[in-house]
């Protein structure tokens, strides 16, 4: 379990630095607002899952150990930013 921990806080840290990163400037706060609103919302839903998960005998810290994996195999094939100009606006992006 707390190995399971680990990977959650370490995969919110990394998400966390690399939001700012990735909108332009001009939609940069609501775009980090977003997924800031999208975090919180796993937060409360997290203990219900929990619950439903393990009523079905389903091992709920199987399914968010397997779903932290995910994003962090995700988050390190995602584009390097560090070094790069950023972007203002979207038509910069392509």
């Amino acid at each position: 379990m707390t190995v399971i921990k680990v990977w959650v806080s370490l995969l919110h840290g990394i998400v966390y630095v690399y939001e700012c990163e990735i909108f332009p400037s001009e939609y940069r706060a609501i775009g980090v607002a977003v997924v800031t609103f999208m975090a919180r919302m796993g937060n409360v839903l997290a203990p219900y899952l929990t619950e439903v998960l393990s009523k079905r005998n389903i091992l709920p810290q199987l399914s968010f150990g397997v779903s932290s994996v995910i994003g962090l195999i995700v988050t390190y094939f995602a584009t390097e930013t560090f070094g790069k100009d950023m972007k203002e606006t979207f038509n910069k992006v392509h």
